[in-house]
């Protein structure tokens, strides 16, 4: 396989922000001291044009660009996608009910529709040449344009996809994330985030990042979660001078046994609204559905069916289950206790209700989202 090395997916996830048309895009690239000139081979239809939320984006904007490699890439293709700060409905519907992909894998419905309206151009692409691997590439929203992208092309049996994403948000499911990991390999599979990058901290369960499982290039930032920190030249500038071997890590994780995740929910410890905490908090939502699942008889499929959000279903559930004992009922008030102090409330719970559960869920994603769209503000362009 041939693999893009750091700096290089690196700049082409940086240089998409700055080729909103074609004329921009042979300009940019073909200068003489551009290094994408050494792998990219730009034309008048390599940008890609798609719609976010339904809107069509203006028509001099791009959402992203498709080539054919040059040099050491020339049988390859380049596919690469920007993120959006001017319709970030993204950011705000990501507890929209799960699109179901194929064979029981669920995707994010959002992130499925902007791709939707990049797939006629795609299939064109592909249709006419012939790749022998296809590099798939983006930050943030574009991070999981390229996941999507990377799964549709090793699915049709197009080419062998490459995966590289920087600060992408979680994408799709468990049964999503382990089937792709699984067809691609995890050797072809490169995520680069920073722990204090609060875009790879959304949205929360039922969503995982892939690889799954595997090992993901991880910068050792701290864990206070800074909007700044998802800016796509900081990566750029962290990942240039290094190879995929330096950069291949996994953070510190804590114990996520079932007995640790329980003694974690009856802490009286403090919490801030970091990576860490999130992760926990994740893991905690997790356990316990399954635990209120079992208690009331439910499946968890129920969580992904169509017709109302990810939050109301998460709170039917946990409602039900915290009705079923006693045990439950403490096990849910603990879950909501944690989800709402990592965000510094501090609330009655004698009574748990679906509408405080619900709230408390609502809470917490209004918290996080809000981070998330502070720093896809601060995104170049459009």
């Amino acid at each position: 396989m041939r693999i893009l090395k750091p700096f290089q997916a690196a700049f082409a996830a940086e240089s998409v922000y700055a080729v909103r048309t074609e004329a921009m895009a042979l300009e940019y690239f073909n200068l003489n001291a551009n290094p994408g000139k050494e792998f990219f081979d730009v034309h008048p239809q390599t940008v890609m044009k798609g719609a976010s939320g339904g809107y069509v984006m203006n028509t001099e904007s791009g959402f992203g660009l498709k080539a054919r490699g040059r040099g050491l890439y020339e049988k390859d293709a380049i596919v690469v996608f920007r993120g959006t700060k001017t319709k970030l409905d993204w950011v705000s519907n990501l507890y929209t009910s799960p699109y179901n992909l194929t064979m029981g894998k669920s995707v994010h419905s959002g992130f499925q529709r902007i791709f939707l309206t990049l797939h006629p151009q795609l299939e064109v692409f592909f249709a006419g040449n012939h790749f022998e691997q296809v590099h798939c590439i983006g930050h943030s929203l574009g991070g999981a344009l390229a996941t999507l992208t990377a799964e549709w092309v090793h699915r049709k049996g197009i080419s062998k996809p490459v995966l590289y994403t920087f600060g992408c948000p979680r994408v799709g499911d468990f049964q999503f994330a382990q089937s792709l990991t699984n067809a691609m390999g995890v050797e072809n599979i490169f995520r680069v985030y920073q722990k204090s990058d609060p875009v790879p901290m959304i949205p929360l369960w039922p969503y995982v990042h892939v690889p799954q499982p595997g090992t993901e290039c991880y910068l050792g930032t701290d864990s206070i979660v800074r909007v700044s920190d998802h800016d796509m030249n900081l990566y750029a500038k962290q990942v240039a001078g290094k190879e995929w071997t330096d950069l291949r890590k996994s953070p510190p994780r804590p114990n996520w046994d079932a007995m640790s995740i329980e003694q974690w929910l009856k802490s009286a410890s403090a919490l801030t609204l970091s990576q860490s905490s999130l992760m926990m908090i994740n893991a905690a939502l997790m356990h316990v559905l399954k635990r209120v699942a079992t208690a009331a008889g439910l499946s968890l499929n129920f969580l992904v069916i169509g017709g109302t959000t990810m939050l109301d279903l998460m709170a039917i559930a946990l409602v039900k289950g915290a009705r079923e004992t006693e045990e439950m009922e403490g096990i849910v008030k603990h879950l909501v206790r944690r989800m709402l102090q990592v965000i510094g409330f501090v609330v009655d719970l004698t009574h748990l209700t679906y509408n405080v559960i619900r709230w408390a869920l609502d809470q917490l994603r209004q918290a996080i989202h809000g981070l998330a769209k502070a720093a896809v503000l601060r995104l170049p362009g459009t």
